[in-house]
């Protein structure tokens, strides 16, 4: 799941003014945005100097329904770095940049005509 999450935050949704939301591609549903506290507050324990309390805004996105699993990430990427190895399992131990390559190719196969 991790891996669409990230691929799929590309597909961001975009409204102008008051025009209403596309409905979500097939496979996916809409996840809308909001505000939240991300760091952690000066006086924590075990704080490191790159964690400053801010608030990040996010925009609404798309999220498959699914997650990716390893069977289908090897069919893709031809490889499975995942270390609790299973066909029905979901992928792990990737990149942002995998899981953004990985959904790249995985349109490319399936909107072939």
């Amino acid at each position: 799941m991790f891996a669409r999450i990230l691929a799929c935050a590309f597909i961001g949704l975009m409204t102008v003014g008051t025009f209403a939301a596309a409905p979500a591609p097939e496979g996916f549903v809409l996840i809308k945005g909001g505000t939240f506290d991300m760091g952690s507050p000066a006086n924590e324990d075990w704080r490191v100097n790159d964690e400053t309390l801010h608030k990040v805004k996010v925009s609404d996105f798309y999220l498959g329904k699914y997650e990716v699993t390893q069977k289908l990430y090897r069919e893709v990427m031809g490889e499975n770095p995942s270390s609790f190895k299973g066909d029905d399992l979901p992928v792990e131990n990737i990149t942002w940049l995998d899981a953004a390559r990985e959904k790249r190719r995985e349109d490319e196969i399936m909107y072939i005509p």
